[in-house]
């Protein structure tokens, strides 16, 4: 596990080419826990800032204690992959190819943060991104703004 350190309630998955991988929020945004758009997904964290800790797999598994969990659409384009708060970045390996990036959120006994990220298969029926779990800050579950502009 990795851990990043926190701050504007947010983390970002972008292809390691894009300038300005971090993206604008408007109140949409907001209220549908993230911002969108080609090569980058800044998502809305459960905690303002302190440590957000992440596991980055191929598993599946959902988490049963997860307070929140989203699934994205996502093409690796050239095998490098950040996450990567304000502060800080991990970079990750993967192969080439078009994902299902899952996220599911949890908070620990002590109020710190997991973010449990999972590059999986996308299945030609899944309709992305859509929530699995949502918690009383996601307001806006459905009809998504997916054309956000660059922070």
């Amino acid at each position: 596990m990795v851990e990043l350190e926190l701050s504007y309630k947010q983390f970002c998955i972008f292809n390691e080419t894009v300038n300005n991988p971090f993206n604008d929020w408007s109140e949409v945004n907001v209220a549908q826990g993230f911002s969108i758009r080609e090569d980058s997904i800044s998502v809305m964290t459960l905690n303002n800032d302190g440590i957000l800790k992440i596991s980055v797999s191929t598993d599946s598994k959902i988490i049963d204690d997860a307070n929140r969990i989203i699934e994205f659409e996502y093409q690796v384009k050239d095998e490098n992959v950040s996450v990567a708060t304000i502060s800080n970045e991990m970079k990750i390996q993967i192969k080439k190819g078009l994902y299902k990036i899952r996220v599911q959120l949890c908070k620990e006994s002590d109020e710190s943060e997991i973010c449990y990220l999972s590059f999986l298969k996308k299945d030609s029926t899944d309709r992305l991104p859509r929530y699995l779990k949502i918690d009383n800050e996601i307001t806006k579950s459905d009809n998504f703004e997916l054309d956000s502009n660059p922070a």
